[in-house]
């Protein structure tokens, strides 16, 4: 099934997130989601300054599937990645949180032109 008949099945109500709380909650949900059968020992569980690589142990691979996991819980397809340095491979820099957050912030902004 390709992109575009997948979003055929979407429901139309899907979250438009643009408030820092919203958007908080759901990348904290879907890394919980991610995680679930990972042997991780983090005391507190995933909080906003976890970081993707040290504290969670994301490899480059983890980290593109994660991007995938976010583009479709926010029904975006468009969102520019790279400006992260999130799909460069080796050249994987790490990301807290809310730091993601604060990238989706942005771009989820309806009223913001890139």
């Amino acid at each position: 099934m390709n992109r575009t008949e997948n979003d055929a099945f979407r429901t139309t109500t899907a979250p438009q997130p643009t408030e820092r709380l919203t958007i908080m909650v759901s990348v904290l949900r879907l890394l919980e989601h991610v995680t679930s059968d990972w042997d991780l020992d983090l005391v507190g569980g995933i909080r906003p300054d976890t970081q993707l690589v040290r504290d969670l142990g994301f490899s480059s691979t983890d980290i593109w599937f994660f991007g995938g996991k976010i583009q479709e819980e926010f029904n975006r397809w468009d969102l520019p990645f790279g400006e992260l340095h999130l799909f460069d491979g080796d050249a994987i820099t790490d990301l807290s949180v809310v730091e993601l957050v604060d990238f989706l912030q942005h771009h989820l902004d309806p009223g913001k032109v890139s």
